[in-house]
């Protein structure tokens, strides 16, 4: 929203007009069955990881001009999950698509092939970190 100050301050550098472009819109999704939601679960199996990749990506609104929204945890039995949430997303105002895990090779890396098939442009897959290094980053074309 543009305040009063900012309309005199263009005012009073002879702007009749300004180049606006909207807040980006990201939806984050994690998928694996060791993931737990780190606010509702204090013990945790030995086998099981809090999902701290959510926390830190909507922690990014405070440094990067854009809206960042937590899109839970869809498990390694629940493809048909993801691919609902991807076409309601589809229909939404909703920019890009980062999902975390589930993209390898693997026997439950649905991920791939449920984006190709929704008309997700993947720009990429994997990064050299850890943890998050089976991370894809798409956007809706």
């Amino acid at each position: 929203m543009i305040e009063p100050k900012h309309i005199m301050a263009f005012a009073t550098l002879g702007l009749k007009h300004i180049l606006v472009k909207k807040k980006l819109k990201i939806i984050f999704i994690s998928t694996g069955d060791e993931l737990v939601d780190y606010k509702k679960n204090r013990k945790i199996n030995l086998w099981q990881l809090r999902n701290s990749n959510n926390h830190y990506l909507i922690s990014l609104k405070n440094y990067i001009p854009c809206k960042i929204i937590d899109g839970g945890i869809i498990k390694d039995s629940q493809p048909k999950k993801l691919k609902q949430k991807i076409k309601r997303i589809s229909k939404s105002d909703i920019d890009i698509v980062l999902t975390s895990g589930a993209v390898s090779a693997g026997k439950f890396d649905f991920v791939p092939n449920i984006v190709k098939d929704s008309g997700i442009k993947t720009y990429f897959k994997n990064v050299a970190i850890r943890p998050g290094k089976p991370i894809m980053f798409g956007k809706f074309k």
